[in-house]
């Protein structure tokens, strides 16, 4: 017998813009009409199963403001009538109206993408078009369940394009609708006994490094760290007992479980976790090998006794219960799983259990599986948001005897645990410390300025520095991370900071004026090609100076591995001449043992190879109908791998030009599922040189 207890982490951070009394991003508003609602819709269809629900303070407190009258700047874009917009926002609309993932919310769609492509060609909009993008923009938003269930967004979904004002201001009143029923929803899931509702500290902040950030150092021993530390242990107690006094009043009960910020534990935090009620947390298996001191690649392989059991943990007089999540069962469902028929998705993870459960005592108590993972995006990148996915993953958990999901709570009810853990290594659930938050220049000077003003205010927490200290900012301060909307986080947290400071009546700093991070389009590459270049397609590296001039992308950052140990490329390389593309990617591992099959995405063409015994087979297709779909493309293209895998194709043929936006994924599949994508999210932004750009840097 397995006791499966499944945990859907659901967060946003704070987008309300102190200055504007506005939010400044709307994924509260459309991941709402996505994501949380309709979770607990389809989960009500399997009574059988038993879930976890973490809903983070700061997304359920900007959730209720929308029921206030609290919007967002896309939201009000849209609102406006379409032939009142003004010339800028307009331009504002464009610039955000393609929001989401492309291959699942946009090429399916004619309409959509048909304006996604006039977009991109920078023609005028018309009165209708802009209409029409204020509803696609909303529309692909919505989940699957509203567009079978609810007339308006079935009939816009239908009718495709020519909308009116009224369809529109329909969709979105539906839109306020569904916020409005969710924390209603989720309280009734509880009550049943179908869903256990757990929380994060208030403004979702790594709590380790807010007791001190040289907690970084003890995971990283030589990462720089700010000069001016960041040591504030009262503040883990305040977002704590906010959390958890905010969660009865939403719920009507206090919390037993925390999910810590972003998997983020140390030994330090734990009497501050017992102290404010909670009865057991949860982390990532790296933490549990780190602290038993044993090898990681241990926890890696299926059937660890270790990491299917609770552990008790002695704070003082109270006793707190850890639980460490399968990394890799996890990871399969949020990165990799998105690429697999729905079944045979379900299907293997059941027999990832079944190999679980065969290397079990079966006299002891049953061995439980922890899986936790982001509830919201992840669908973004599967068919249908996901549904087919949970339909089957669902149907097959209930349907088989010998797997029983469950809550936490009532596991450690039936069993309580028996081993006594004596440290809690710090660590976060991101290789088991916490480089994506600190470590880098604009991350360590986030946590100088957060420190300085943390220090102006005194004991009393500020709710304007409790904001600023969440760990979002400094993720999307750091390099791993990268998005259009780089620049409005860096915005909202110096704009956090400089609000606490008029609270505290000082004058806030010049400093706090400039930009912490340098601004970046999408996935910026490390070096941008510099001149027209044609390499020597061999296989090898012919001399230094063959790709001299050529962009350079580091993929070790950027990418998911999720279902191996390490990614299979380190470097994509990538430039041009008058008339052809030039593509290079460096291995992580020797490119003539693999068997895989590789596709490079961009939004005008497809490239595919499979390398099969020794053999290759390459295509390429172009994405020339109005409707996004593919059609081979008769084109010379050369591919080779020896040493590196070097790629040609002509520009005319797939519609570029020198000069162009590549945009770009790379896609790694084996037996026919994804296994690594680079970048993880999102897009790389790959340009193109000009037959002019030689002379404009020697003239510089």
């Amino acid at each position: 017998m397995i006791s499966l207890a499944l945990l859907w982490h659901m967060h946003q951070p704070w987008y309300l813009d102190p200055a504007s009394g506005r939010f400044a991003l709307p994924w509260v508003r459309l991941h709402g009409t996505k994501d949380y609602l309709d979770m607990v819709e389809l989960l009500r269809e399997f009574p059988a199963m038993r879930v976890h629900f973490n809903l983070t303070p700061s997304l359920l407190e900007q959730m209720e403001m929308y029921g206030q009258g609290v919007k967002d700047e896309h939201q009000l874009l849209c609102e406006k009538a379409a032939d009142r917009l003004t010339p800028l926002e307009a331009q504002q609309l464009l610039e955000i109206g393609f929001m989401g993932c492309p291959e699942r919310m946009i090429h399916p769609y004619p309409r959509y993408f048909e304006l996604m492509a006039k977009a991109d060609r920078k023609q005028p909009f018309s009165v209708q078009e802009l209409r029409d993008l204020q509803v696609w923009s909303n529309l692909t938003w919505m989940d699957p369940r509203w567009r079978r269930e609810n007339s308006s967004v079935r009939e816009a979904i239908s009718k495709g394009s020519h909308f009116t004002e009224v369809e529109k201001e329909r969709l979105l009143r539906f839109q306020m609708e569904l916020l409005q029923k969710t924390i209603p929803a989720y309280r009734s899931l509880q009550e049943d006994g179908q869903a256990e509702l757990t929380t994060s500290p208030w403004a979702h902040p790594i709590l380790p490094l807010l007791f001190d950030t040289a907690a970084a150092r003890r995971t990283n021993p030589g990462m720089p760290v700010p000069s001016s530390p960041f040591q504030f242990p009262e503040d883990v107690g305040w977002h704590l007992e906010t959390a958890r006094q905010r969660h009865e009043n939403w719920f009507g009960r206090s919390p037993r479980g925390l999910w810590p910020s972003e998997g983020s534990v140390s030994q330090e935090i734990l009497p501050a976790v017992a102290e404010n009620g909670f009865c057991w947390m949860a982390t990532d298996e790296e933490i549990l090998w780190n602290s038993l001191k044993v090898s990681s690649q241990k926890g890696m392989g299926l059937g660890s006794v270790d990491l299917y059991r609770p552990y008790k943990v002695q704070v003082g007089e109270r006793s707190l219960t850890v639980v460490f999540r399968d990394h890799v069962l996890s990871d399969l469902i949020g990165f990799v799983y998105s690429g697999w028929p729905a079944q045979q998705a379900a299907d293997d993870f059941v027999g990832r259990l079944a190999a679980i459960e065969k290397r079990t005592d079966p006299q002891a108590s049953p061995p439980l599986v922890m899986i936790v993972l982001d509830g919201e995006n992840a669908w973004e990148f599967y068919p249908d948001d996901g549904e087919p996915f949970l339909r089957a993953l669902y149907g097959s958990l209930s349907r088989t005897p010998w797997i029983r999901s469950t809550t936490l709570s009532d596991y450690l009810q039936a069993h309580p645990p028996k081993t006594e853990l004596n440290l809690l290594h710090p660590g976060s659930w991101i290789r088991g410390e916490f480089s994506t938050w600190i470590g880098h220049d604009p991350q360590n000077r986030a946590w100088t300025e957060l420190a300085r003003v943390r220090r102006l205010i005194g004991p009393r927490q500020s709710r304007s520095v409790a904001i600023a200290e969440g760990s979002d900012w400094f993720w999307w301060l750091g390099p791993e991370h990268s998005s259009p909307q780089d620049p409005v986080f860096d915005r909202l947290f110096r704009s956090h900071l400089k609000a606490a400071y008029q609270t505290a009546g000082q004058e806030p700093p010049s400093c706090l004026e400039e930009p912490l991070k340098e601004a970046a389009s999408q996935f910026k590459p490390l070096l941008a090609p510099t001149q027209f270049f044609t390499p020597t397609l061999d296989g090898e590296l012919t001399s230094y100076f063959e790709w001299l001039h050529a962009g350079e992308m580091d993929l070790t950052h950027s990418g998911s591995a999720m279902a191996r140990s390490r990614p299979s490329f380190s470097k994509l390389f990538w430039g041009c001449d008058s008339s052809s593309l030039y593509l290079r990617l460096d291995p992580a591992r020797p490119l003539p043992e693999m068997t895989f099959r590789l596709f490079f995405r961009e939004r005008r063409f497809q490239i595919e190879m499979e390398m099969k015994a020794g053999m290759m087979v390459k295509e390429v297709w172009s994405s020339v109908k109005s409707d996004g779909s593919m059609e081979r493309l008769s084109a010379p293209f050369k591919a080779i791998i020896q040493r590196v895998l070097e790629i040609s194709l002509p520009l005319g043929p797939v519609g570029l030009a020198p000069g162009d936006m590549l945009e770009a994924r790379i896609l790694v599949q084996e037996e026919g599922f994804v296994l690594e994508q680079y970048p993880e999210h999102g897009q790389m932004a790959l340009p193109l040189p000009h037959s002019t750009l030689a002379a404009q840097l020697w003239s510089a």
